[in-house]
């Protein structure tokens, strides 16, 4: 016979204390004595990458492996996105590289809502030149920008944020800035 819980079973081959009890207390060690991970004290910034490449790559993952490699701050990135509240508990902020779809608008919206709710800044990485009409003709994903959608969704990207990044030329050096 069973019984469920801390109940041993009724042929238990551990005579005395129940068998759950006598195993947890001697496989756990004190918690009072492990020292706490030095990631808990950085701050938690996560990024969505618009792809792994080009600008994805130099104004996002780079930046966010020097900041991890440093231990300035605790940064995750990846182009999926993510509509769980919990993965966003603790962070200090959101920082968005998209083309501003309508779907990916929604999202942002979504965001939004999150960044207040959990008092984080959502900020959006100007990925490119995001007009089409200047963007040069030589990009092979001008195209792209010229669905009247794309301009307006980034219009209302501006709106929703609380900053910008994006890269200036300046003489012959690039700087990456942030406006609010």
């Amino acid at each position: 016979m069973f019984v469920q819980g801390n109940q041993p079973f009724q042929s238990s081959p551990f005579p005395g204390k129940p068998f759950q009890n006598n195993l947890i207390a001697k496989q756990q060690p004190k918690q009072e004595n492990k020292p706490k991970s030095q990631e808990l004290n950085l701050p938690r910034f996560l990024n969505y990458y618009a792809d792994y490449s080009g600008c994805g790559h130099w104004r996002m993952i780079w930046p966010e492996q020097v900041l991890n490699a440093h231990q300035k701050a605790v940064v995750h990135g990846t182009t999926v996105m993510n509509v769980d509240e919990r993965y966003y508990i603790q962070a200090k902020g959101v920082r968005i590289q998209r083309q501003a779809t309508p779907q990916q608008l929604e999202f942002v919206k979504w965001v939004r809502k999150v960044a207040d709710k959990n008092n984080f800044r959502l900020i959006y990485e100007i990925d490119d030149i995001c007009f089409h009409e200047d963007i040069p003709d030589y990009n092979k994903y001008k195209t792209a920008f010229t669905n009247s959608d794309i301009r307006k969704g980034n219009r209302e990207f501006y709106i929703l944020v609380l900053g910008l990044t994006l890269m200036l030329r300046i003489g012959l050096n690039l700087k990456m800035i942030f406006i609010m």
